[in-house]
């Protein structure tokens, strides 16, 4: 019996290091779990560190949101980025010429003789403006003087003076144009404040950064209510330049209440060559202040566009040719009008304000620049004889 036993193998003890083996579907619901724990972790800690750090979750939300629609806005999609002088320009874009009237490339190069074209420079409110109810305002006034009017919108989305000046030069004055209407001033005041600061703007501006949606744009929007996912979307879209147009325009957004203020000299320079090229080639400049928000809170800013309308005023004043109109103080700038510094509420009667003052000002000049139109036309060039070409002032 004993020699049985000696040869019967023994079953192996089972010890402490002897792993015991889970089910694989247990072992997943034990994965699934921590899983799951971890993630309530680190979405509880999220929602609780957001107050901490002074914000909500539904402001960072909102922030998302209003640069994933900045990134849709068509304005944006209408850019070149790729001429050789300018950070970008508009397409063109025939299917809004009643909203926005003509662009650029719309009008005949080779004028016709009974056309009388006007071009008008400024920022996104010139772009997003009022060419188009000017040209439905004045169409008939010039037809009564037997001329087809063309109110060609030259302006874009945050442009200074230095590209309106680069614009005029190199692509409008190709169309030949019988007046020039300028209405600059806010944006200016963007590359005034901040450091490492250059005179041509280029411590400022950049080439346009093309617009691509962001994969966060195409995620559905019921992973929202996730404070994780929020948050990490927020932080994944901090390092990405084109958030928003002015990221995607700029090297930086300066902070008017703490950057250094550098002044408004190259405004001057640029709104000075600018009127003595329309005057050395005849073409009368309806110039005008552009009209600020009083109810900004910064007030820093609004000194600045301030004085930079103080600019506007001076030159009008020195320059001959140039008919002024003084749309700042003819309009009262406030929230009830404006949703932000510059922009006129749709809901108001601003832009309809502005569009009638500039107007009012082309027809009490209307003989003189249609006489101005065909002295030129009459002398087969459109320069000043050279002893004519120095600006007053």
């Amino acid at each position: 019996m004993d020699a049985l036993l000696l040869t019967r193998p023994f079953p192996p003890f089972e010890t402490a290091s002897t792993p015991v083996r889970w089910p694989r579907g247990r072992r997943l619901c034990f994965a699934l779990g921590i899983w799951l724990a971890l993630a309530v972790a680190v979405e509880m800690a999220v929602r609780v560190s957001l107050p901490m750090r002074g914000y909500t979750l539904d402001q960072v939300r909102t922030t998302f949101a209003r640069r994933r629609d900045a990134r849709a806005v068509p304005q944006w999609r209408q850019q070149e980025h790729e001429h050789p002088c300018l950070p970008y320009y508009p397409k063109p874009d025939p299917g809004d010429v009643e909203l926005r009237g003509l662009r650029l490339t719309s009008p005949q190069e080779v004028k016709p003789a009974d056309v009388f074209r006007a071009f008008c420079l400024g920022g996104s409110t010139t772009y997003l403006g009022y060419p188009a109810k000017l040209q439905s305002e004045l169409a008939p006034d010039f037809a009564a003087a037997g001329l087809r009017l063309e109110i060609v919108n030259a302006g874009d989305i945050s442009w200074t003076s230095a590209e309106s000046l680069i614009d005029f030069e190199l692509r409008c004055l190709p169309y030949e144009p019988d007046a020039v209407i300028i209405y600059h001033g806010v944006n200016d005041a963007w590359p005034a404040f901040g450091r490492d600061y250059r005179a041509d703007y280029a411590h400022w501006r950049t080439r346009l950064i093309p617009n691509e949606p962001l994969i966060w744009d195409r995620l559905p929007r019921f992973l929202d209510h996730c404070a994780a996912y929020v948050q990490l979307r927020a932080w994944c879209e901090a390092g990405t330049r084109a958030q928003t147009w002015a990221r995607a325009t700029m090297k930086y957004i300066p902070d008017f209440e703490r950057d250094p203020y550098h002044g408004v000299q190259p405004y001057r320079d640029h709104l000075t060559s600018l009127l003595a090229m329309a005057r050395v080639r005849r073409i009368p400049v309806l110039l005008s202040t552009h009209v600020v928000n009083r109810d900004e809170p910064c007030k820093r800013y609004v000194a600045a566009i301030d004085e930079i309308n103080g600019v506007t005023r001076t030159l009008a004043g020195e320059s001959r040719g140039v008919h002024f109109v003084d749309a700042d103080a003819a309009i009262p700038g406030s929230d009830e009008l404006m949703f932000d510094i510059c922009h006129f509420r749709t809901d108001r009667d601003g832009e309809q304000q502005l569009t009638r003052l500039f107007a009012r000002s082309i027809r009490a000049h209307l003989e003189e620049w249609t006489a101005e139109r065909s002295r030129r036309m009459a002398s087969g060039g459109d320069r000043m004889p050279a002893g004519d070409a120095t600006p007053a002032g």
